[in-house]
């Protein structure tokens, strides 16, 4: 899971619908590749599309490096795919992003996922 390298190596993944956030960069790995694996063997592929960022930055708080930390908030299209249905939109989700500065570039220190749902 190439996308599990642009997390911290204590960063957390936490999605709404499960209980107990994924903690440090191996255990994301580990919970994406079982995820993925559990799909192909069912037939099926999901896409994420994400958008409409927001960004602000600021001092202090998780942002410990460099004294400072971007909060990112954007929406996420979930699509599932598979031979018989082609692709399906599955959920609509709030992606809400802590991203911190490695050297050149920036890392995400921590990230919640949740499914959209009425008011």
């Amino acid at each position: 899971m190439k996308w599990a390298a642009f997390f911290t190596e204590d960063g957390t993944f936490t999605v709404g619908s499960h209980p107990v956030p994924a903690r440090g960069r191996e255990e994301i790995v580990a919970g994406a590749t079982r995820t993925v694996e559990q799909l192909r063997a069912q037939g099926i592929a999901r896409r994420h599309w994400l958008g409409m960022a927001d960004i602000s930055a600021e001092s202090g708080g998780e942002g410990e490096g460099e004294g400072y930390a971007l909060r990112v908030r954007s929406y996420a299209l979930v699509f599932q795919i598979t031979a018989a249905d082609g692709p399906t939109l599955r959920s609509s989700t709030t992606c809400e992003d802590v991203l911190v500065p490695d050297g050149d570039s920036w890392l995400i220190k921590s990230r919640l996922v949740v499914t959209d749902a009425p008011d």
